[in-house]
């Protein structure tokens, strides 16, 4: 006989229900027991699940400073349903629950909460203050996730969670730090990342993705009078005005034509195909092509016969700004070559600003030109560019404020040749939405291009889900893979283990062992250990008070033999209690390993 149907049934009372009884008895953990082979100290593991396959599952964290949200429960239905469908077929599967603990989320939410202005402030305080801090709320919502991912039905251990802050997880990133070294894929380098002012640190590729939006920019177009010809100008576009006193190159591309026109008693040059399409809308030349309405006669026009830009090539041309003249002299303010100058748009001539962009930092390097940073990594013009000095060159609240005071300048200078806006996709850092700047730091790399082939074989291999993935767009994201920035300027992270002294050489340190082995004298390894058998423990005698029960034959030789385990650990000192049984362990210790025995009252059981 089966209890009467209710015909209106309460769907979550239902799904409540089942939850209730999964919980009472334990039946996730007893159905990895089913499947388990014993193989592991784990509580539920046991020899009942003989020869079953074992399916690895990895869950990747999430941030532990905020509540799930949608795409937490999709991801998460998604790491149940594969698992658990493995484990129907007989497989064992283990499903530990892990946290994100590191990082700029935690970061920027306890400088937010402490009022905490930028990364000065927290070095003042000091960054065993600020770590503390993040330490003790990183896990703030570890009881509402999971109240959410039970709720949600998922299967998953969330007793025996890895934490990244947890030595034991920081210990394996050093192991693998110091394994892709002893590989010869790690290498420290200076080159052109995205930073984030506000965060003063690099973030990598992936993460400058997470985080671009459309937002209009100030452009300009500024004249560079040439030194040997007064009076004549060649013009460059740009929409990062406050680049432009870092200026000392300018490219043009060899193989482009280039013209020079007339305008107002000026002589000016521009790539011949900006030239030709002045009439677009677009064009930079439209504005001061016509007076005013296309019927009236061209206040502009060409002067000279068309030439090549390998004819340019080697010109010198005045400083826009007076800042680093003296420094740089003879070596800067001049024009090379650069094939990436194109005519799409702008007027195919590039300002190169060495510390800033890709391209400028390669075209420096390839003229020999010492690296020149006008702009602090928090984002701030430096005390030497004296009429901006101290302002931030992209501000939060008003991107465009500092390029338009720039532009100013160079208008009241009789530099600027037009302003104007550009309206553009830009990246923003993906946790304080501060704009990012393209900026020449120093960062520790892994040579990922390197491996590239190998990891495209590997792909290809891969059995992906969808299939059209593994080809589309993770293939494609794979094909153009660069070297990986891994280090951050920050704080509240995994420290990487590299020790380096005046004169260069470095060691990575790939465990807490390894550290403790190179500097013995510093560092304390507590064993906690168990006295051998005693009379007591057969009879048995449950004693806390002196002198207690002896070890017996067998508890010597269990000590004598777990001498022989620390023979290579280098042992001072055995502390024991008063009790008879402990201190016989420890004096049998402390022969084998000639070690001090040190009797403290502290360690002994309570009476009882």
């Amino acid at each position: 006989m089966f209890d009467p149907i209710d015909p209106k049934q309460s769907l979550p009372s239902l799904e409540e229900g089942i939850l209730r009884y999964w919980r009472e008895e334990d039946i996730f953990k007893r159905s990895l027991k089913q499947r388990s082979r014993g193989t592991t100290n784990k509580p539920w593991d046991s020899p009942q699940g003989g020869d079953s396959e074992q399916y690895s599952f990895y869950d990747g964290p999430p941030f532990a400073t905020g509540l799930p949200h949608y795409g937490h429960l999709l991801a998460g239905t998604i790491k149940d349903v594969i698992p658990r469908y493995q484990a129907m077929r007989g497989k064992y599967v283990e499903r530990r629950f892990g946290w994100d603990c590191h990082g700029l989320p935690i970061e920027n939410m306890i400088e937010q909460e402490n009022n905490i202005k930028n990364k000065q402030e927290i070095e003042e305080r000091g960054v065993g203050w600020f770590n503390d801090l993040c330490r003790a709320s990183v896990q703030r919502y570890t009881k509402e996730w999971r109240e959410i991912v039970e709720r949600m039905g998922r299967w998953v251990d969330m007793d025996w969670d890895y934490r990244t802050m947890d030595p034991e997880y920081m210990e394996s990133m050093w192991w693998a730090f110091s394994e892709l070294h002893r590989k010869d894929l790690l290498y420290e380098g200076h080159k052109p990342m995205h930073i984030c002012p506000r965060c003063s640190t690099p973030l990598s590729n992936f993460e400058v993705t997470q985080g671009y939006a459309d937002i209009t920019d100030q452009s300009v177009t500024v004249k560079f009078e040439l030194t040997d010809e007064p009076g004549t100008f060649i013009l460059a576009w740009t929409t990062t005005p406050w680049t432009l006193p870092g200026n000392l190159l300018l490219a043009i591309n060899p193989s482009v034509e280039y013209i020079k026109f007339k305008y107002k008693n000026e002589i000016l040059i521009v790539a011949k195909e900006i030239w030709d399409h002045r009439k677009e809308s677009t064009s930079i030349l439209r504005p001061v092509t016509y007076f005013g309405t296309e019927d009236f006669e061209e206040i502009a026009h060409v002067i000279a016969n068309l030439f090549s830009g390998k004819e340019l090539v080697g010109l010198k041309y005045k400083p826009l700004f007076p800042y680093f003249e003296k420094e740089y002299g003879d070596a800067a303010f001049r024009i090379v070559e650069g094939d990436f100058v194109s005519t799409d748009e702008g007027t195919g001539v590039v300002h190169i600003a060495p510390g800033f962009g890709e391209d400028d930092f390669n075209v420096g390097k390839r003229e020999n030109l010492k690296l020149l940073q006008h702009v602090t990594m928090d984002g701030k013009f430096t005390e030497a560019v004296k009429d901006f000095a101290g302002m931030d060159v992209k501000p939060k609240n008003d991107p465009m404020k500092t390029d338009k005071m720039v532009a100013d300048w160079l208008e009241k200078k009789g530099k600027l040749f037009s302003r104007g806006t550009y309206r553009h996709s830009y990246p923003h850092c993906w946790r304080c939405d501060s704009p990012l700047l393209n900026y020449a730091t120093s960062s520790w790399f892994v040579k990922v291009e390197q491996i590239k082939e190998r990891m495209l074989r590997n792909n290809a291999k891969t059995e992906w889900m969808p299939a059209t993935i593994r080809d589309g767009r993770y293939g494609k994201w794979l094909e153009g893979a660069r070297d990986w920035a891994i280090s951050r300027n920050r704080y509240w992270g995994t420290p990487l283990p590299i020790w380096r002294n005046e004169h260069g050489d470095m060691d990575v340190i790939g465990s807490r062992d390894d550290l403790m082995g190179e500097k013995r004298i510093r560092f304390t390894k507590i064993t906690a250990l168990r006295h051998g058998e005693s009379e007591g423990n057969l009879i048995p005698i449950y004693q806390g008070k002196v002198p207690g029960t002896n070890l017996t034959q067998s508890g010597r030789k269990q000590a004598k033999e777990l001498a022989k385990h620390f023979k290579n650990e280098k042992i001072r000192t055995v502390y024991c209690s008063p009790l008879s049984r402990t201190k016989q362990t420890a004096e049998i210790l402390a022969k084998q390993l000639g070690a001090e025995v040190r009797v403290d009252e502290r360690l002994r059981e309570v009476s009882f």
